[in-house]
Formats: structure tokens, sequence, C-alpha cells
């Protein structure tokens, strides 16, 4: 019989042609389900109600890297088995949902957390030599901020003899709809129904830092051309996706919006990011951008814009990896 698995896209939606049917549910078989996803993306989770299941993960060929059956009551059970493999530290994205900034992390064998108002609970995906955790995270709500601040804490003061739960490094992609300069047109009507539009947005922007400066670890905030420049302080780097272009491999196309965005992010789109705390910047690797580079229609519109560029990111994980490996955590 061939092995299975269920399929939760990054969004949290179920993925595919399987049903519920009497509370079991189906699942699809792994090959259409590398098959489905077209690249290095984590499949992992089938959600029963009272447990869940760890099922498999894709490489960048389509082969499978692990195939399992455990079944866990809690995704704190999940943590524990990150134990036996000595992951390499605690990545902590802020507003990401598409986890494509988490992969290259955790096919290295770091353990990413990504935090979003976004994903519907938390749940957790074996991704190459690591794992990614999505977690529902409300930046607006009364002490957000602290309970990430104090979560990584925690974890490092119940280890301090290995490497496992150290945090090392923070990504943030906070919303720009009410900073972003290319929606300026918008910002008056937004002051009149709401005058503090842009200090509650600001809040998010800087709760990486914030979060960042209590841990001790480097970071970088990412948006567009953005009055965060005003309102904070001028970006430390500027970039468009093409010019990370060549990080991704040729013939590559975007895995989840190949319509929309153009292969190996070979599109326009200044880009901005706040670092500190010894963030490492990448290294470009450009490719000649295309006229009509990246699209964003239909009901997923919003999502693909604030997409992750993922040669970018790829670039920044090799930079930072590198430093971190080289010395200990600041």
């Amino acid at each position: 019989m061939a092995p299975t698995a269920a399929l939760w896209d990054a969004t949290g939606r179920f993925s595919g042609d399987s049903r519920e049917s009497r509370g079991a549910l189906q699942p699809l078989p792994l090959a259409f389900a590398a098959q489905m996803l077209g690249g290095p993306r984590g499949f992992s989770l089938s959600r029963h109600p009272r447990r869940i299941k760890l099922c498999g993960v894709v490489d960048s060929t389509g082969g499978i890297w692990d195939v399992g059956s455990t079944c866990f009551q809690s995704a704190q059970e999940v943590a524990k088995v990150q134990d036996e493999s000595e992951y390499l530290g605690d990545v902590i994205c802020l507003y990401e949902r598409s986890g494509f900034a988490a992969q290259p992390w955790a096919a290295a064998g770091y353990r990413v957390w990504c935090y979003d108002s976004g994903h519907r609970w938390e749940r957790v995906v074996r991704f190459g030599r690591g794992q990614i955790h999505f977690v529902l995270w409300d930046a607006q709500a009364e002490g957000a901020v602290e309970s990430i601040i104090e979560r990584h804490k925690e974890n490092r003061r119940q280890e301090p003899s290995k490497g496992l739960s150290r945090p090392v490094i923070l990504l943030g992609f906070p919303p720009c709809t009410d900073l972003a300069t290319s929606g300026s047109s918008h910002f008056r009507s937004k002051w009149r129904a709401n005058p503090a539009f842009q200090s509650e947005a600001m809040r998010m922007v800087r709760a990486c830092d914030s979060i960042a400066d209590a841990l001790g670890i480097p970071y970088a905030t990412e948006n567009p051309v953005s009055v965060i420049s005003s309102l904070w302080r001028k970006p430390d780097f500027t970039f468009h996706p093409f010019e990370f272009g060549g990080w991704l491999p040729e013939g590559d196309s975007h895995p989840t919006y190949p319509k929309h965005v153009a292969p190996r992010d070979a599109y326009r789109k200044l880009t901005c990011l706040w670092v500190g705390n010894g963030f490492v910047l990448p290294t470009r690797r450009p490719v000649k951008p295309m006229r009509s580079g990246a699209s964003h229609g239909g009901a997923d519109a919003a999502l693909i814009r604030s997409l992750t560029p993922r040669g970018a990111f790829i670039a920044i994980f090799d930079a930072n990896h590198k430093a971190i490996e080289s010395g200990p955590c600041p």
C-alpha cells in the first residue's frame, strides 16, 4: 500500500481532493502530494479532533526525506522529539504566514517559529532536518510581545547546556497596508476613521526589534517603501527580488503562485530591510527582470503581494547561518 499524507497549505487551508468522512481525514498519496507541491514544501500534519499525525517531507527534487506514522496528542509532544535531533537553534519569524522565509532554516536543522494571526491553530511541520511551528499570534493583543520573549527565554533557561532551543535570529514581516507609500492616497480617509491607525501599525513594526533586543539576537524587519523611514528611521538595505533570483535554480517556478510570480523572482518591487544586533546583509545574485514579473489578482491578491521573496531569504539564511556557526549568538 502506498504511503499517504494529508496536506495543509501554508495558510492553514486543506489542499487536494481529500474529504473528511465521519470525522476521519482521508489522506492523499505522497507521490501526488509531491507533484502538487512542486518544490521544497513541507507537508506533514493531518489534523484529527484530538491528535496530530506526522507524515512526511518533500525535498527540492520531489523525493521523500522522511516518512513516519507517529501520532502525537499535542504540539508539545512533537517538540519533545527534537531533543533527539539536536537542532541548531530557534529562528523567530513574525507575521510570517507563507512559511517561505522559514524553509531554508528548517531544512538546515533549525526549529522555526512562524507567528501570525492568519494561522488557525498551532501546527508543526517536519521540514528537512528541522521543524516549522505555525503559531496563531495576534500582535495587537495585550501582552503579545511579552509572551514571545518569555517563551523563548524560558526555552533557553530550561536547556542552558544545549543549543536546541537557543534563539538565534528574528525575521519580521509586519503588515504594510497602513504604512506603504503606494497606498498614501488612502491615508487621509484612514486617519478620519482612526487617527491612531499608523501608530498601531508602527507598534507591530517595532515589536520585531523589541523582541530581538530583549533576546539579544540579530533581526531584520522587511517592508516596502513606506513611512517607516519618517516615523522610525531609514532602512539599512534595499533591494528588488530579481537581485536575488540567482539563488533560485534555473527552471524555478513559484511553488504556490506560478501564474502570478515570475520564475526565479525575476520582478521588481523595491523592498527595504531594517536590521540590527549583528545581522549580516545578504549577497546579491541578480537575474534579468521580466517586463511583467508579478501580477496580483483574484481572492489571494493581498497574500500574493505580501509573499516573501524566496531568493532574497535564501541569501539571508546563507549569510547569517554562517555567522551563527562561526561564533556565539550575540
